[in-house]
Order: C-alpha cells, then structure tokens, then sequence
C-alpha cells in the first residue's frame, strides 16, 4: 500500500516541523486558528493539542519517518467520551489517501481509549475534508452559521460505541 503512515506523539520538540504547517496560508485557511506568524505559536497549539486528556500526534509516513501532517483529538469539556477530531497535512501529501488513513487511524486509537464518539468541523468550501470525513464513517448532522463567517461550518459525527460491539450486536440479534 502506497500510503502507510503511522501516528507519532506530538511533542515540543516537534514545534519547527508544526510551524512550518501553521505558517502556511493555504494549510490553515480551512483550520480554527489564523496562519501562525511566529513559532510561538505553534509550540501553544502543541500544548493544546496534548494537555491533559487531548491527544496529538504528527502523522509520519512508514518507510521514512518523514512528517506529513499533525492529527490531534481533543476532548469535550461537556462530555469527556466525545472528542473533535482536527488533521491538517503538507500540500504535496494532499489528495493521496494519507488523511484518510490517518482519520482511520484516529478511529482505532480512539476505539482503544475508550471514546465513544468523534466529530469534526469542517469549512463548507474543503471538499477534501467533507470526502475524508464521509469516507471514514462520519454523518453530518448539522451545519452551523456564524455571522462573521461566510459560509456553513458543517459537523461531522461518528458514534464509535462503547467497546462492548460483540455483546450489542448478540442483543440486537436476539429476537
């Protein structure tokens, strides 16, 4: 397979490797946060991306090790078995199935946590991330309109389940 990739954790030290993601426009037109001016800023995404109870990691590829992008997971205050999924990756990796491998991979790390369930907010305009997302299983299940935003922020969500499949699907099949 062409695109095997695996998820390292992100650390502090990966801050150059992030801030030469965050600081390109065309990476960050579709994220949450504005395009980083300094390196600062991204070794604060870092940190957000991994305190206590989010997960971070730089998606790498298998063979090289070389990065490809960040994916990260960071829990609801609200609900803490729900958790958003962010992914943003080098344009020369785009349109190649890394992200969808990555989304996936996110999902069987999650199953393995224990998350019960995933969302992702995506621009109406990324395409690509509406592919991705409905490729791996998500549904949209709303869109959300803002203001000072011009167009949807649709939201994604992924029931994973509770770890117990076996004994619901047994339940669901008995009649």
């Amino acid at each position: 397979m062409k695109n095997k990739i695996w998820l390292d954790q992100l650390r502090a030290e990966d801050r150059d490797t992030v801030f030469s993601l965050t600081s390109d426009p065309e990476i960050v037109k579709y994220m949450r946060f504005g395009t980083h001016k300094v390196p600062e800023e991204a070794e604060e995404l870092i940190r957000n991306y991994t305190e206590k109870g989010n997960y971070g990691f730089l998606i790498r590829l298998t063979d090289s090790g070389e990065p490809i992008g960040v994916a990260a997971m960071k829990h609801d205050e609200e609900n803490c078995l729900e958790y958003s999924v962010s992914l943003f990756s080098f344009q020369r990796f785009w349109n190649q199935g890394y992200n969808t491998v990555a989304v996936e991979l996110l999902k069987t790390f999650a199953q393995e946590q224990g998350i019960r369930s995933l969302k992702a907010y995506v621009v109406e305009e990324n395409y690509g991330s509406r592919k991705v997302m409905e490729k791996c299983g998500f549904h949209r299940t709303d869109i959300l309109h803002f203001d000072d935003f011009p167009s949807g922020l649709y939201v994604y969500s992924l029931q994973i389940g509770s770890g117990d499949e076996k004994q619901e699907q047994a339940a669901a099949e008995t009649p």
